[in-house]
């Protein structure tokens, strides 16, 4: 407590009472007369505070890991797609031949995008960098190259860093000649 005048005797003497009371509490509890060690130390026998417990999932946060299964695959070239061509990128719009995007569309939500790890495309177990995810179960990736595609091709999704457990067990076949 501070008096709101200067020469209040009288606050600077309740402050000093006040201090006093607080170390003889203190030493009186603890047995001590200074703060040390002692003082800081807790009974066995004193009641403990509880562990923190995890919080529960939000809506929207991370699903427990388990296989992203795909309700369809479409592929086109990405020519005349102004939207999809920013979001390819230059570098890469140089450096590709015929450029084809792979849309992937999963049969549940993908969850949460916002952590360490992101689900990626992967076509005859190649994965396609740079995979871009969409709320709520939407995946863009892009091929450099139609001449990368087989026939027939075998397309899967996985969790980056979880791939064992989260690759897509019933895949989806892509022709080449579905390729608008």
């Amino acid at each position: 407590m501070t008096s709101s005048s200067r020469g209040s005797a009288r606050g600077w003497a309740l402050v000093g009472i006040l201090a006093v009371s607080a170390c003889a509490s203190g030493a009186a509890t603890t047995g001590t007369t200074s703060a040390g060690p002692a003082a800081q130390m807790i009974p066995p026998d004193a009641p403990r505070l509880p562990l923190a417990t995890p919080a529960e999932p939000q809506s929207g946060s991370a699903k427990p890991l388990q296989p992203v299964e795909l309700r369809s695959v479409t592929a086109r070239r990405i020519a005349g797609d102004t939207a999809m061509r920013r979001l390819a990128g230059p570098r890469f719009l140089e450096q590709a031949t015929e450029a084809i995007v792979i849309e992937v569309e999963t049969l549940e939500p993908l969850g949460s995008t916002e952590r360490g790890s992101s689900p990626e495309i992967y076509i005859n177990g190649e994965r396609l960098v740079d995979t871009w995810s969409f709320q709520p179960n939407r995946l863009v990736g892009f091929l450099s190259s139609r001449a990368r595609l087989r026939d027939t091709n075998v397309v899967t999704v996985a969790w980056l860093g979880n791939e064992d457990t989260t690759r897509t067990r019933r895949p989806l076949t892509l022709r080449v000649a579905d390729v608008r």
